[in-house]
């Protein structure tokens, strides 16, 4: 979740709707107890492309948390988080 500072966290998700994904950042945030000051996303279709969709805006407002978007064929932003999932 936060390449830069090597924390990484999963949670298996029924979809991968925006409801969803709001649901699993939340219940990954509330057990880390802190809130990053930027999240990082690989164009996810249900986070945003491009632009954030309407309900991820509000959950980073809520949060008071910047989302960045990675450009298409980023190869280096998406090589941080497939290092990963090695």
């Amino acid at each position: 979740m936060s390449g830069y500072s090597r924390v990484i966290a999963a949670r298996m998700l029924p979809s991968r709707t925006t409801g969803d994904l709001i649901d699993g950042h939340w219940r990954l945030l509330n057990g880390w107890g802190a809130v990053p000051k930027t999240m990082v996303w690989d164009n996810e279709a249900g986070v945003g492309r491009g632009k954030l969709t309407a309900e991820f805006a509000a959950c980073a407002g809520l949060l008071a948390t910047k989302i960045h978007l990675c450009r298409p064929r980023d190869a280096e932003a998406k090589g941080l988080v497939e290092r990963a999932n090695g």
